[in-house]
């Protein structure tokens, strides 16, 4: 708003001398904190706790950077040695089968003049008027068939095997008295077993 003072000079300085002057309070906004020995306390611990929590979050942010850092070393580490550890394995996988092979060959080599040894032994066990009609090998049992004229000669050659440096646990399995070419013989049946193997 504008105003435009028409008053005569004089009557201006009179009108300006009747007006007194007014000063207006500025109002203030302080805010007093009444200071106390436990208020500077209690300020002073939650300072040290938020700087105790900032150094412990610090270290520990470093302590997980450390580690994350450690663990991706490690995993390159695993990647690089990954080729190594299949090389390994493949080649622990060939040599269980080349030991396999080599068993069976050592097996088979051992066993190779097993049943010559076996048969040379049952015949030079076998006694007069004994004569055999069958032999099976299933290692390390055997069947043994056969005849004879007497009991006698059955027990005799049974003897024998016990003896044997190849053969043992013999066992009378059937004895019966068959008719054989006109002629009253007895026919029997042994099992028998291998023994451990020697060298």
């Amino acid at each position: 708003m504008i105003r435009i003072n028409l008053l005569p000079e004089e009557e201006k300085k009179k009108a300006a001398k009747k007006l007194p002057k007014v000063k207006v309070p500025i109002p203030s906004f302080r805010i007093r904190i009444p200071f106390r020995p436990t208020t500077f306390l209690v300020g002073f611990v939650v300072i040290v706790i938020l700087i105790a929590f900032i150094v412990i979050w610090v270290r520990q942010n470093g302590e997980m950077r450390k580690l994350t850092k450690e663990i991706d070393q490690m995993n390159t580490i695993l990647k690089s040695l990954q080729k190594e550890v299949n090389l390994v394995k493949d080649l622990e996988n060939k040599q269980r089968d080349l030991q396999r092979r080599l068993d069976v060959i050592k097996g088979l080599s051992e066993n190779r003049f097993l049943r010559v040894k076996i048969l040379d032994d049952l015949a030079s066990s076998l006694p007069e008027y004994v004569w055999l009609t069958s032999f099976e090998d299933k290692i390390p049992n055997f069947k043994i068939e056969g005849m004879s004229f007497s009991n006698l000669t059955v027990a005799d050659f049974m003897n024998r095997l016990e003896d044997s440096e190849y053969l043992t646990d013999v066992d009378l399995t059937t004895l019966k008295k068959i008719s054989f070419s006109g002629q009253d013989v007895m026919q029997f049946t042994l099992s028998v077993n291998l023994k451990s193997k020697k060298k």
